[in-house]
This record gives C-alpha cells, structure tokens and sequence, in this order.
C-alpha cells in the first residue's frame, strides 16, 4: 500500500476526513498523524519544531497532493489488524479530545519538548517552563493537566 493511501486509511479509521481547507484543519491533522506515529501506526513522517508544535512538511506535500487527485479518500487501502487495535486506543485515550485543535497541540507539543529535553536530562519543571514560553497562550493548568494525560499516553503507548 502506498504512503498516502496508508495515510488516509489511518485517517478515516481514526474518524477524520482530512481537509486542507482551513489552517485549523491542517493542523489538526498534522497533529493527529503525530499520535498515530506515537501508538505505534508506522506512517513514515519526521517532525520537527514549528510555530504550533511539531510539524511535517512531508505530510503535508502528502496532504495537498492527496487531496488534489481524484477522490483519495476512496482509496483502497488496508490497515492490519494491529493498527486498526492502535487507532481505536488513540480514540479511546483522545475521547472527545480529539475535535479540539487546542488539545491536541498542546498535548503534541508537550510530548515533543519532553522527549527533545530527555536526551539533556531536562526536568519537567524546566520542559513546562519552556512550553509556557513558546506557548504562553495556555495557562498552568491546563498544562499541568496535559503533563497528567502525557504520562497515560506513555502507558499506553510502552
């Protein structure tokens, strides 16, 4: 199966119909693919730091020239039973989370800063420090909530 029609196949079963329409929605997708790759999905894109978190201009060339062919959403493609297991987890663990743009880049972006301040052996205090600064639109708490559902998604992600 191709790279794009595995890609939209995780997207459709995770219950999105990607659009490239709005910003809000690409970036919703952008950070939905994030988590699929962190549950185990094998997609294949590299992210890196942008302005809204974790960003793969790869997936979005895939995006954009995806949905400019004829009808990609109607490719046939199949996931194997593993991943299908994978996806519903993610939707499980992300519940009604998972329409919230918001959510999803701050949960995204706390797991990227996390894992990057890791290998320095960065504390959570100075990973949360940082987030608030390159984030400072959420507040303490709603971070300190997110540090508590990073750490159940690396129960479920191990």
């Amino acid at each position: 199966m191709s790279r794009k029609g595995r890609l939209f196949a995780a997207l459709k079963a995770a219950g999105l119909d990607p659009s490239v329409a709005t910003f809000e929605e690409r970036k919703k997708v952008q950070k939905l693919v994030y988590l699929l790759q962190l549950f185990g999905v094998r997609l294949g894109f590299q992210y890196s730091w942008y302005l809204h978190g974790p960003y793969s201009p790869g997936l979005t060339r895939v995006l954009f020239e995806g949905l400019e062919d004829s009808g990609p959403l109607n490719v046939s493609a199949e996931l194997t039973a593993d991943e299908a297991k994978r996806i519903q987890k993610l939707k499980h663990f992300l519940g009604d989370h998972i329409r919230s743009t918001d959510f999803l880049e701050l949960l995204v972006s706390l797991d990227y800063v996390k894992k990057e301040g890791a290998s320095s052996g960065v504390k959570k205090k100075d990973v949360i420090r940082v987030l608030s600064e390159k984030k400072p639109f959420f507040s303490d708490r709603e971070i300190s909530d997110c540090w508590e559902r990073l750490t159940d998604l690396e129960i479920l992600t191990s």
